[in-house]
């Protein structure tokens, strides 16, 4: 029961829904959301990002090779690529998805009902969703244009197919229609897909002229990768310049929700640091101040027992034993 976002869009979307009489992004909230971002910022930004991306990037690349350590590929049921390198100490950054239960799963445990039975439907919204690739446009869980590639999408020669499979699960379940199977939490929304390069310099960009309420990103460190490529710890629980540029971006538009998945290889860290103690175990954006971080739960799905001291750690946890 791998449920890492989906409970957030269960908060937002009621946050968003309330403050509109159709339950969706209308002209005067887009004309709100637009004063409350600061578009001269972002663009510089988001300029500024893609370049240090790009250089890094390939630099990363190039120290991988020379290591002979891999660029991409999958495992253990995620996918997983290089993103870049820390200049610091030289230690390689790779990206895994975090979020690859099936999508009944995922919709059944964070519970959509609720919202659709209020008419919360996300109607006119777009959203933003990064992940390890991009999935179908034509896909029949979104129907009349609703799936809007906006970068690269699987071009890139490190986008394998686990990749794909996940961003369309994540996308399934934030925004499928009734496909005779099951509905996402916002299934009139619209998904702007990207894949996870570059994310920071394109979320900035994404919020420059038709500003966005809220992005999913079911990514993050390779705890496993990192350690393997010589890492240390210390990354994580770290406040870094990784961390700031997503809070520099919130910043600067208000509005705009940032949403990460804990993940979920805690036995990794157990693994490569035993001494940790399941503590300080998240890191970059999960480690930023502006972002909301979720967690893997269990026994949400009717909200009992998840109240008190007890529920985060006592004998009846509800946040699961491999979730960060």
């Amino acid at each position: 029961m791998k449920n890492k976002i989906t409970k957030l869009f269960l908060a937002v979307l009621t946050l968003v829904g309330v403050n509109s009489t159709s339950y969706g992004q209308d002209s005067k909230e887009l004309k709100n959301n637009l004063e409350a971002t600061n578009v001269e910022f972002l663009k510089a930004f988001a300029a500024e990002k893609e370049a240090a991306f790009n250089e890094n990037y390939q630099e990363a690349v190039r120290i991988a090779q020379q290591r002979n350590l891999e660029i991409f590929g999958e495992k253990d049921g995620y996918s997983f690529a290089l993103v870049g390198y820390n200049k610091e100490d030289g230690t390689l950054k790779y990206y895994r998805t975090t979020n690859n239960s099936p999508t009944n799963s995922s919709l059944q445990t964070a519970n959509a009902k609720p919202l659709q039975a209020v008419g919360i439907n996300g109607a006119g919204m777009k959203v933003g969703v990064w992940d390890g690739g991009v999935g179908l446009t034509n896909h029949t869980a979104f129907v009349g244009g609703r799936y809007v590639i906006k970068d690269n999408g699987n071009s890139p020669s490190t986008i394998t197919a686990g990749g794909k499979n996940h961003a369309a699960h994540v996308a399934g379940t934030v925004a499928a229609s009734s496909t005779g199977v099951t509905k996402g939490f916002a299934p009139e929304s619209q998904v702007y897909a990207y894949n996870w390069f570059g994310d920071v310099s394109e979320m900035a960009a994404a919020n420059v002229q038709n500003p966005i309420y809220v992005s999913n990103h079911s990514y993050g460190l390779s705890a496993e990768d990192y350690f393997s490529s010589g890492g240390s710890a210390s990354i994580f629980g770290q406040y870094n310049e990784d961390s700031r540029d997503y809070d520099l971006l919130a910043n600067n538009a208000e509005n705009y929700t940032i949403v990460f998945a804990a993940g979920n290889d805690r036995d990794s860290y157990s693994l490569y640091n035993p001494n940790r103690n399941g503590k300080d175990l998240l890191s970059q954006g999960e480690d930023s101040k502006n972002t909301v971080t979720v967690a893997a739960t269990k026994g949400t799905e009717n909200f009992t027992g998840i109240t008190g001291n007890q529920s985060v750690s006592g004998s009846n946890q509800f946040i699961v034993g491999f979730s960060n």
